[in-house]
């Protein structure tokens, strides 16, 4: 529309400019005259395509809408999918708990299993430390002592590693 509002401007110009320097004022009307032709066919082309447009637009408008009739966008829907995704993240962390509480609970038990047969296996030494502890020194026992609880630690680590 701004383009035939720029078009019949200078038509106008255009026709100021010949009504003044034409001498022949026939000359001047079939000119003027064609020049409208000109300008008036250039206007029924522009609302022709204004036309054509509007209808485009209110087609695929009157689409859309029908669209969004046929499939509204559901609001419960999409929370039910976010509380589905938050119970699956919760599910999978609470298994993965247990999970590592059962192997805790499994370490701790081979730990005090460890315990008591290192117990075991140390207790007929001690009674017969002490039948023949006239025969160890001091020293001899507290080395045996330090290498008991050497053995113990090194099974409570190696029953942490796995």
């Amino acid at each position: 529309m701004e383009a035939l509002k720029n078009k019949i401007k200078s038509s106008q110009e255009a026709l100021n400019y010949l009504l003044q320097n034409e001498p022949n004022k026939e000359a001047k009307i079939v000119r003027l005259e064609t020049q409208i032709k000109i300008l008036e066919e250039v206007e029924n082309q522009l609302r022709e395509q204004v036309k054509e447009e509007r209808e485009i637009h209110q087609d695929s408008m009157k689409a859309m809408d029908n669209f969004y009739q046929q499939n509204p966008p559901h609001e419960n829907i999409r929370l039910k999918n976010i509380l589905q995704q938050f119970e699956e993240k919760y599910l999978k962390l609470n298994r993965e708990n247990k999970q590592k509480e059962q192997k805790i609970k499994k370490l701790e038990s081979t730990i005090e299993t460890a315990e008591k047969i290192i117990e075991n296996e140390c207790q007929p030494k001690e009674t017969k430390e002490r039948g023949t502890q006239t025969e160890l020194t001091g020293e001899k026992l507290a080395k045996q002592q330090k290498e008991n609880q050497e053995l113990k630690e090194q099974i409570k680590n190696l029953t942490l590693k796995k």
